[in-house]
């Protein structure tokens, strides 16, 4: 059906791409799970990772441990004292940052897509 959106499958190749694209040196979420171990890895975990993705997709369900966020106070500028002057930085599990640009490719995808929009896909 034209103007209609809906998320395509993913497939293990993109999965496999993402993981071994991984900063190494970002920090892990609270899942503990390292971006070194996901990235070496990669060809072990990508299929059982894009099933979970591929389910969610489905039954429109995203993991709740996921949403979990492991929040820091950085420091900007001025006196330390005061709590204005701190940022949080918050830390999601990387398997969730994978998803979730996976997400937003398609997404994006569709706003150039004749008949359709960021909005249609909405």
């Amino acid at each position: 059906m034209d103007g209609v959106f809906s998320f395509q499958r993913i497939n293990a190749q993109k999965v496999i791409k993402l993981l071994k694209a991984l900063d190494v040196s970002k920090a892990t979420g609270l899942d503990k799970i390292p971006n070194r171990l996901l990235k070496i890895a990669a060809d072990v975990v990508a299929t059982s990772l894009t099933d979970i993705f591929n389910q969610s997709l489905v039954t429109g369900i995203f993991p709740s441990d996921w949403n979990v966020a492991k929040v820091s106070p950085i420091f900007k500028n001025g006196s330390k004292s005061d709590l204005n002057n701190y940022r949080p930085i918050s830390v999601i599990p990387t398997v969730a940052k994978i998803f979730e640009k996976i997400i937003y490719d398609q997404l994006y995808q569709s706003g150039f897509r004749s008949l359709h929009s960021t909005l249609t896909a909405l």
